[in-house]
């Protein structure tokens, strides 16, 4: 019975150790992942905006909009200071046309002798890699690069005609549009607002090419924005 005992406190014994190894790994997991990436999340995401200067010849500025997200594709590396995201953006710029270009358009085509406005929308997909580097500072930079899919409207205003109770704003003569793929390229900085991982302020700037149908194309929004 002495021996029964003795085996059963045995049991015991090891049952404890082991349960209090399992408690002190459960434990030791947040601070080892917390060690593994302190200043670089696996996944990120930001929005933003700003403004888009007149880079193409017959547009006035103008704002963007910017939202994205990215996953890394390389592990965290306390022996290295940069790491490598996969990142999809989405951006909407909204532009001016300047006088002359629109009296340059009206001349040539007779559907827009009215026209005594018009405003350039574009909407853009992108699929970037973006080399972030400097991690392990409060200040960290980033450039990227990559395609995808480019939308371009030009919205075409005439005289309202029918008294602001039914056309509270000018009309719309012409809206036409075109669709085509585009590069883009771009840097930026990070700013880390707190401790490590917490949320962080950007600037970027990017350079957007239309391709095909697009080709004439080009904008460089500059955006500020969140990312975390």
């Amino acid at each position: 019975m002495g021996y029964s005992i003795c085996k059963l406190q045995g049991y015991s014994q090891t049952f404890a150790v082991a349960m209090a190894l399992c408690a002190a790994a459960l434990l030791a997991v947040p601070r080892a992942a917390a060690q593994e990436e302190p200043n670089s999340r696996p996944i990120t995401f930001g929005v933003g905006g700003m403004v888009t200067p007149n880079v193409d010849s017959g547009l006035k500025w103008g704002w963007d909009l910017l939202a994205g997200g990215g996953i890394a594709v390389t592990p965290w590396s306390h022996h290295r200071d940069w790491r490598l995201y996969l990142t999809g953006n989405f951006l909407f710029e909204h532009l001016g046309v300047k006088s002359q270009a629109l009296g340059t358009t009206a001349s040539l085509n007779s559907g827009l002798q009215e026209a005594i406005g018009a405003k350039a929308r574009f909407y853009s997909t992108t699929l970037d890699p973006t080399l972030r580097f400097g991690a392990k500072s409060r200040v960290s930079g980033y450039v990227l690069g990559g395609a995808g899919w480019l939308r371009r409207s030009i919205d075409f205003t005439g005289v309202a005609t029918g008294g602001v109770l039914v056309q509270p704003t000018a009309p719309s003569i012409l809206s036409p549009g075109s669709s085509s793929m585009a590069v883009d390229a771009g840097a930026g900085i990070n700013v880390r607002l707190g401790g490590p991982g917490s949320v962080m302020w950007f600037a970027e700037v990017r350079y957007l090419r239309g391709l095909a149908i697009n080709r004439t194309t080009t904008l460089a929004p500059v955006s500020i924005g969140v990312r975390w």
